[in-house]
């Protein structure tokens, strides 16, 4: 079959393909132990599941505007205004079938050949992807371990940046390491953009899941509402990530441009998934933090086991549901160089699947130390302490 060019640009998110991996496992010998996506097992809020099963019911399965229903972009635009002191309205936003499309329509949008747009790596690998797409020059900047947790480089990423740079990618809680990015932080990257004029997607996918530290969006800073548009999606803090519905912020030339791109790819979101998102913006933060709460217990948890595992260090993280702990001593104890292989054996002989660095953009040839992400948003308490149980003993035996 002869296929475009302009394909073979695009990559994929590998962490599916561990998935694929584990259910195979899990087939074969009636267990497994999911750390490897950040997929989410809690109960939604009641009141989303009742207007989302009440709409089907009801025959509210028809088509909306393709900018989304306008009382739920309202209620984004009146929740994101609170958080940032900034005005919002619904014109300022569109909802989507999740996340993702607004990594791509940012850059379908305000990219043109040739420009350079900054991304974090280790970072979701969708960034990249869609940046090689709309034919970009995609730029890594480094998160770095400090020594206590991870931590973008402002001096790095402003001596990466040229008169060709358009646009940085922020990701706050950052996947896959769960750190987040602190004011003064935020302050200072405000600054630069703002005196090289340079635009910023926001990605918040994990905004109200910060344990510790602050909660803060990019365009909440001085001279930042024009030039940042920021991604939203109700499938962490509501536990829903099938259901499928997101959103982007931003500057109303932007929501503009999305909604032609939106008109041409899939019309709008499904109407059951907006009505039960309004109805949780509406009236379930209470669920929302009971949530967080759960995912915060499964957190510690992890953190402290990981620490009991021979040849395993790991951060605790400030937010997201992501654990990265450092796996070069026990690589050393198996043998294994290889960071893939390490993955494939470890999980093929113990149940416990989980991602590595290498899932997460390329590794720049710098860096020498060897990570791991573990998921907890996934599997319970107890499975927790079965899966990663077992992995120490596996590990003790090296």
């Amino acid at each position: 079959m002869d296929l475009t060019e302009r394909i073979n640009k695009l990559g994929i998110e590998t962490a599916f393909l561990v998935g694929e991996e584990c259910k195979a496992f899990h087939d074969k010998n009636g267990f497994s132990f999911p750390f490897h996506l950040g997929d989410v097992d809690l109960l939604p809020p009641e009141e989303l599941r009742i207007a989302g099963a009440n709409a089907y019911l009801t025959s509210k399965t028809r088509y909306t505007p393709t900018l989304g229903i306008k009382e739920l972009r309202e209620i984004v635009a009146k929740q994101f205004s609170e958080r940032t002191k900034q005005e919002y309205t619904a014109e300022n936003v569109i909802i989507l079938p999740g996340g993702k499309p607004a990594i791509a329509f940012f850059m379908q949008a305000f990219v043109n050949p040739g420009q350079e747009v900054l991304y974090p790596n280790p970072g979701y690998p969708i960034y990249e992807s869609q940046i090689r797409y709309a034919e970009g020059s995609p730029q890594p900047y480094p998160i770095v371990d400090t020594g206590s947790g991870f931590n973008i480089d402002l001096d790095n990423i402003e001596d990466l940046m040229t008169f060709n740079t358009r646009a940085i990618v922020l990701n706050n809680p950052h996947n896959p390491t769960g750190d987040i990015l602190e004011e003064k932080e935020l302050k200072n990257l405000a600054k630069i953009c703002v005196k090289r004029n340079i635009y910023v997607l926001d990605d918040r996918a994990y905004a109200g899941l910060v344990y510790e530290g602050s909660d803060l969006d990019m365009a909440s800073f001085p001279d930042m509402k024009e030039k940042t548009v920021t991604l939203g999606t109700l499938s962490k803090v509501y536990a829903v990530p099938g259901m499928r519905i997101g959103y982007a912020i931003g500057p109303t030339e932007a929501i503009e441009a999305f909604k032609k791109l939106a008109t041409n790819i899939h019309s709008c979101p499904a109407t059951p998934g907006q009505l039960a998102g309004l109805a949780a913006m509406r009236g379930c933060s209470n669920d929302a933090l009971k949530i967080k709460e759960l995912l915060r217990r499964r957190r510690d948890l992890t953190v402290k086991l990981l620490n009991k595992i021979p040849g395993f260090r790991a951060y605790r993280p400030k937010g997201a549901f992501y654990a990265f702990p450092r796996v070069d001593e026990a690589m050393e104890q198996t043998r294994i160089r290889d960071l893939e292989e390490f993955r494939r054996k470890v999980s093929q002989d113990t149940g416990v699947f989980f991602c590595t660095r290498n899932h997460f953009g390329t590794p720049d040839a710098s860096e020498t130390a060897n990570y791991a992400r573990f998921s907890f948003s996934g599997i319970n308490e107890t499975e927790i302490e079965r899966g990663l149980s077992k992995l120490a003993d596996y590990m003790s035996k090296k």
